[in-house]
């Protein structure tokens, strides 16, 4: 990097860009910066860019398969590329075979991808309606850009991409078993292996009654570029911002239904893994409307209903994901007693005053022990496998808070223990109320308080600036005998060892509880010298923040 004296004087004329030009920014919460960021990367990976139904990529673009990476099918490889056209030949033709809606995974079968091609042409999802709709209304959308001679400012000719907006509604009757295939653009002939754009449907018989409904149907209903490849046209070839919307005949009927409940107990059902399973539990009052192929599916549902008005297929889903706010000791009544300030726990984490360390920390087990006790009796109220699931949770719960208890009863016991526990409540304790001091210049602007203005302020707030979350001190407690035993059972190397993770959404303050956990391991480390089984004199600790 040059230095200043070597660095090019500024052009007279040209305002500095951070300096001289105005900074000015439209207001909004960090709600609204979220919103239009989402906007931005739907245009930047998905496009069109700023919703322009009819852009034009600028001269000379290489072309929108450059420009965009999602949401695109691809039309048949070259008639030469034998291989992969028998793979986009069986994909196609097996588009509806992904069973009747009870399957928990699609059946694996040859796709262009394995085959060596890396893209797909066909898209679709798959639901479940009664009979008696009897027509559902399909529409499918896409862009489709070709070139064109241009002219730029100084009168030069360039070739450019323009997008063309295409919109095709098909209505599909459900009433009875049966395929159709709809040619949306093509030849529109029986042979199967003619160029084309087409909407293949697959209506199958569904067994048993769901919500009351019998006499069901599961429907299948896929988008399929069987254009052949060419060089000449290039993308003009490809389908960019491909989708699908189904609704019912009138467009305002509920006639989607769950396909996936899990307070059901619905027989039949393949078991899913324990990590599944456990999932399953967490979110058992979600219901699933819809399988997506190659792409993600959105269902719009009525308030308080179950059956949905909607599904459309997204290639870039979006989950809003509430702020998870830990609850204090006053909110608590299990935990009354809990101590959570940092100074306080640093000033009893003495030797000559573990007595008092451990009552004022015997409150997180003792409540932790009492919540779970609540949860088993909610457990036995559900039904099937979420019941075995849910007890199989409680139990290991109560792993985890017996673990707890045991961190409480090292501190009480071992001197090296307490003392690196004194040392990571005070090194917390700064960091908090430092990180609360720079939060409070940042929020003065442009005439922010001195440092010392705004440590006091902090420092003035007393305990409620540099204090645990209980799940926080619960977890650094947690691990406190596996940090300290470099024996541990949990420290193994092989597949019995224990890895904990916390997790929460950002801003649930799980980066705290792994600071604490590295003061700890850093105090403990320097007074043991010890390192796995390795005694070293001064170093042996290894954070890695990510």
């Amino acid at each position: 990097m040059p230095s200043p004296q070597n660095a090019a004087a500024p052009t007279p004329g040209v305002p500095h860009p951070v300096d001289e030009v105005p900074q000015t920014f439209r207001p909004g919460s960090s709600y609204d910066v979220r919103e239009e960021l989402g906007k931005l990367i739907s245009w930047d990976l998905l496009g069109p860019w700023a919703d322009d139904e009819t852009e034009t990529l600028p001269p000379n673009s290489a072309g929108p398969r450059d420009r965009y990476l999602v949401g695109l099918l691809g039309p048949r490889p070259a008639p030469t590329d034998q291989p992969v056209k028998v793979a986009v030949g069986q994909a196609e033709t097996e588009v509806g075979g992904e069973g009747d809606g009870q399957d928990a995974e699609l059946t694996d079968r040859l796709t262009p991808q394995a085959a060596g091609r890396l893209w797909a042409s066909s898209m679709g999802l798959s639901f479940l309606v009664p009979a008696d709709v009897g027509m559902l209304s399909v529409v499918a959308s896409w862009g489709r850009y070709r070139q064109s001679d241009g002219r730029t400012d100084d009168g030069r000719t360039v070739r450019t991409w323009s997008r063309e907006p295409v919109r095709h509604e098909v209505d599909i009757p459900v009433d009875a078993p049966g395929t159709l295939r709809k040619v949306l653009e093509g030849v529109d002939e029986s042979d199967p292996n003619l160029p084309c754009i087409r909407l293949d449907v697959h209506v199958r018989e569904r067994p048993g009654t769901v919500d009351g409904a019998g006499n069901l149907r599961f429907v299948d209903v896929s988008l399929i570029n069987a254009l052949e490849e060419s060089r000449e046209q290039r993308d003009g070839q490809w389908l960019f911002q491909t989708k699908l919307e189904v609704t019912s005949f009138d467009g305002q009927s509920s006639v989607f239904l769950p396909i996936d409940d899990p307070l059901s107990d619905e027989p039949g059902r393949i078991q899913e893994s324990p990590e599944e399973q456990h999932l399953r539990l967490l979110y058992r009052q979600e219901l699933k409307h819809a399988h997506g192929r190659n792409v993600a599916v959105h269902a719009q549902v009525l308030p308080k209903g179950r059956r949905a008005v909607k599904l459309e297929t997204t290639w870039l889903p979006v989950k809003d994901v509430p702020a998870t706010v830990a609850p204090s000791t006053a909110q608590q009544p299990l935990l009354a007693g809990l101590e959570v300030s940092m100074d306080k726990l640093a000033e009893l984490a003495v030797w000559e005053r573990r007595d008092e360390l451990l009552k004022v920390l015997q409150p997180l087990a003792d409540g932790y022990d009492g919540w779970l006790q609540q949860q088993a009796a909610k457990a036995q109220s559900l039904s099937g496998e979420l019941r075995t699931t849910a007890l199989r949770a409680v139990e290991e719960a109560r792993d985890a808070c017996a673990r707890i208890a045991l961190g409480i009863d090292l501190l009480h016991a071992d001197r090296d223990a307490l003392r690196a526990f004194r040392f990571a409540n005070r090194a917390m304790a700064m960091q908090r109320r430092a990180t609360a001091t720079a939060a409070l210049r940042a929020e003065g602007g442009e005439n922010p308080p001195t440092y010392a203005a705004a440590y006091a302020e902090v420092r003035g707030r007393g305990a409620a600036a540099a204090s645990w979350y209980p799940f926080q001190l619960a977890f650094v407690l947690l691990n406190l005998c596996s940090l300290t035993d470099p024996a541990h059972k949990e420290r193994r190397a092989d597949s019995t060892a224990t890895v904990d993770l916390l997790f929460f959404p950002t801003g649930g303050g799980k980066t705290e509880a792994y600071l604490g956990l590295a003061a700890y391991t850093f105090a403990i480390r320097r007074l043991q010298k010890v390192v796995g089984r390795e005694r070293t004199p001064a170093r042996g600790v290894t954070v890695w923040p990510h």
